[in-house]
């Protein structure tokens, strides 16, 4: 049973620690013998438990989307309003970047720089994130067909969501650097920012013959 407990702690730490340099550094800039010395093990132990940087990368990358997946799903199922689904959609999104603020940065410099890492990010939203899609879509036509909101697809009011949410988080070291605001400076502009992008989005849903 010992065994087991610390094959499992070995596992969680060496996952931990490869999630903070991968997204600190990027895939190239990282590697096994640097989360080996982070850790504080051998290399070799770390090529046991995940064979290879890219498997162990994949890995990482999967239970980060699949943590927003989850949350995504959780939120979904609620009994709601479609205004209330949109709400919790835009806290879930813009509380999990809020966790890591590198994290956008990091997904678009691996996209950028790195074709198998691009893959394997793609590869890890089609099985997550895409499926999301299609039960919002349904909601979506139902709302349209009532004229409660104009005629949307989900994938143009995700990126919508998207855009908006990621936009605060990227320009932050403008903000913390050429702006000089402090870390309670920018807790309040990025409360302030979740409810103004909640109010822009829905206000932009709103059918055109309504004022």
């Amino acid at each position: 049973m010992k065994e087991n407990i610390d094959k499992d702690c070995m596992e969680k730490t060496i996952l931990t620690k490869a999630e903070d340099l991968f997204i600190s550094k990027g895939y190239n800039g990282v590697s096994t013998i640097d989360i080996a010395n982070s850790v504080g093990c051998n290399q070799a132990l770390v090529h046991y438990y995940f064979r290879t940087k890219m498997n162990l990368f994949k890995i990482v990358f999967s239970q980060k989307i699949n943590q927003i997946q989850k949350e995504l799903e959780d939120s979904y199922r609620e009994q709601e309003c479609f205004e209330n689904k949109i709400k919790k959609m835009i806290d879930v999104h813009f509380d999990f970047l809020l966790k890591d603020a590198r994290l956008p940065l990091f997904i678009i410099n691996e996209i950028n720089n790195n074709n198998d890492t691009a893959q394997t990010i793609k590869e890890v939203f089609k099985d997550t994130i895409f499926p999301i899609l299609s039960a919002f879509q349904k909601d979506l036509d139902q709302e349209i067909k009532a004229n409660r909101i104009r005629q949307i697809s989900a994938f143009d009011l995700l990126i919508n969501i998207v855009s908006l949410d990621v936009f605060i988080f990227i320009s932050e070291p403008i903000m913390r650097n050429i702006l000089s605001y402090d870390k309670q400076d920018m807790n309040n502009v990025f409360h302030k920012r979740k409810e103004e992008i909640k109010n822009t989005i829905l206000l932009s849903l709103k059918p055109v013959d309504i004022k």
